[in-house]
C-alpha cells in the first residue's frame, strides 16, 4: 500500500502541516468522495422515485446503487438497509419504533456513547421499562461473565457499543449476540467506530440492528445507515410525510416495506452518492491493508505514550486489546489546555472532554473532568506519531517549570 498516494487523495493532508489525530469523531474525507456529490448535485438533481423521466430514473438509480453499495459493504440484503442522518437516528428509531410493553428490560453498557444510552433513558420513562447497565471489564474485554449475568432474565433488547469510541477497545459484540440469540433476546450494535477499521457481516453477527455513520469511515456528514434484519421485528417509523406511504386515507395511511417506510421527505441524494463511493474507496485500499496499518500504527503510539510517566493512558494496553483511539492525561493540566497547546505547538488536532460519554469517564474510569483523546486512521503515519510526542516532551518541560 502506497501510503503517500493515498495521502494525496486528501486534500488537507496533501497541503501538509496539519496532523489529524481526531479520526473517532470525525474521518478526513478523500477528493473522490467530494466529487460524487458534487457530481449528483450538479448532474443529477432531481428526487427519487417521483417521476418517470429518464433525469429521474437516473438520479434513483444512483440512490439505489448506493444502497446495494451500503448493503454490500454489510453483508446485508438491499432492502434491509434504511438511510438515516447518522447512528444517533438510527438508534432513535429502534428506541422509539418498537412495540414495548411495561416492565420489559433493556441492557445496555457503561462503554456507550450518548447516542447509545439517552435514546434508551427516554424510551424507558415513556414506556415504563427497566434499563440496565452492564459494566465491562476494560482489562479482561473476554470476560463474558457480566454480559451473562444480565441476560439471564431475558430481556427484551440488548444494545451494544462494537468498539468504545474513547478507549479503542473492542467489545464482546460477537459472543454477546449468540448469547441473547439463545435466550429469546433482540440486539443492537452500534458500529460507528468498528466500520473503518475491520469487516462486517450482519448475517454472520446474527445482529437484528445495526448502525454505521458515513463522517467515520471517509464519507459524508449527515448520512448513515440502519440495518434492520428481514427477520427481525419491524419498528414504527420515526418520521412520517412525503413517499413512505402507500395510500393515504382521511382517517389514516399505510406505511411502506422497509427501507421505503422510513425514508420520509426528500433523501439526502448527494450525501448517498458520497457514502457509496466512501465504501468503494475502502474496498479499494482493502481491510487488510486497513488494519495491518492501523495495527502498527497502535502499537507504535501505544508503546511511545506509555513511556511518560507524568502522562496517565487509560484502558488496554497492546495492540490486540485497541484500535488506535488514545485517552489521556497530562500532569495537573485541564483536557482542553492539553488539547490547545497540541494545536498552538504541533498544529495536532486532537479532541478533549467527555466525548459524549459521560458515563464511562465517571463511573468505570473515576475521572469527572474528561480526557484528552488522540484517535488514528491507516492515513496516518509514524512521523506524525513521532512528533506528537515531540510536542508531549515540551508540554511536560512547560509543566515541570511551571
Amino acid at each position: 500500500m502506497d501510503i503517500e498516494s493515498i495521502r494525496h487523495q486528501f486534500p488537507i493532508l496533501a497541503e501538509g502541516g496539519i496532523i489529524y489525530f481526531d479520526n473517532a469523531a470525525t474521518s478526513l474525507m478523500p477528493r473522490q468522495v467530494a466529487e460524487a456529490m458534487m457530481e449528483s448535485d450538479l448532474y443529477y438533481r432531481a428526487n427519487v422515485g417521483r417521476g418517470l423521466s429518464r433525469h429521474t430514473k437516473r438520479t434513483t438509480g444512483v440512490f439505489e446503487e448506493g444502497r446495494e453499495k451500503v448493503a454490500d459493504f454489510l453483508g446485508a440484503e438491499p432492502r434491509e438497509i434504511v438511510f438515516v442522518r447518522n447512528t444517533t437516528e438510527a438508534i432513535n428509531i429502534i428506541a422509539c419504533g418498537l412495540p414495548w410493553k411495561k416492565g420489559d428490560r433493556v441492557v445496555t453498557t457503561l462503554a456507550e456513547h450518548h447516542s447509545n444510552l439517552l435514546p434508551w433513558q427516554v424510551t424507558a420513562k415513556r414506556n415504563g421499562l427497566k434499563l440496565e447497565y452492564v459494566i465491562p471489564d476494560l482489562n479482561d474485554l473476554g470476560d463474558l461473565e457480566p454480559y451473562n449475568k444480565a441476560l439471564e432474565s431475558k430481556p427484551r433488547l440488548v444494545s451494544m457499543v462494537y468498539v468504545s469510541n474513547v478507549l479503542g477497545v473492542r467489545l464482546p459484540v460477537a459472543e454477546v449476540v449468540r448469547m441473547a440469540k439463545e435466550r429469546g433476546t433482540l440486539t443492537m450494535v452500534d458500529a460507528a467506530q468498528a466500520a473503518p477499521h475491520f469487516p462486517i457481516n450482519v448475517k454472520e453477527l446474527g445482529v437484528d440492528y445495526l448502525a454505521i455513520s458515513a463522517h467515520k469511515m471517509y464519507g459524508p456528514t449527515g448520512i448513515g445507515a440502519l440495518y434492520i434484519s428481514k427477520d427481525a421485528p419491524q419498528p414504527q417509523p420515526l418520521l412520517v410525510g412525503g413517499g413512505m406511504v402507500t395510500d393515504v386515507m382521511l382517517d389514516g395511511f399505510r406505511v411502506a416495506e422497509t427501507p421505503t417506510g422510513f425514508e420520509a421527505g426528500t433523501q439526502p441524494i448527494a450525501a448517498v452518492a458520497g457514502f457509496a463511493r466512501a465504501v468503494d474507496f475502502i474496498g479499494e485500499v482493502g481491510f487488510d491493508n486497513i488494519e495491518k496499518r492501523c495495527k502498527h500504527l497502535t502499537g507504535e503510539f501505544d508503546h511511545k505514550i506509555r513511556s511518560y510517566d507524568r502522562l496517565r493512558v487509560f484502558g488496554a494496553e497492546g495492540t490486540d486489546k485497541r484500535l488506535g483511539i488514545f485517552a489521556f492525561h497530562i500532569a495537573d493540566l485541564g483536557v482542553h489546555r492539553v488539547a490547545s497547546l497540541y494545536d498552538q505547538f504541533g498544529n495536532i488536532v486532537l479532541r478533549s472532554g467527555h466525548h459524549c460519554a459521560i458515563p464511562l469517564h465517571q463511573e468505570v474510569l473515576g475521572v469527572e473532568r474528561g480526557t484528552v483523546r488522540a484517535s488514528m486512521a491507516f492515513y496516518n503515519t509514524v512521523e506524525e506519531i513521532d512528533k506528537f510526542m515531540e510536542v508531549t516532551e515540551r508540554i511536560l518541560e512547560l509543566v515541570g517549570d511551571a
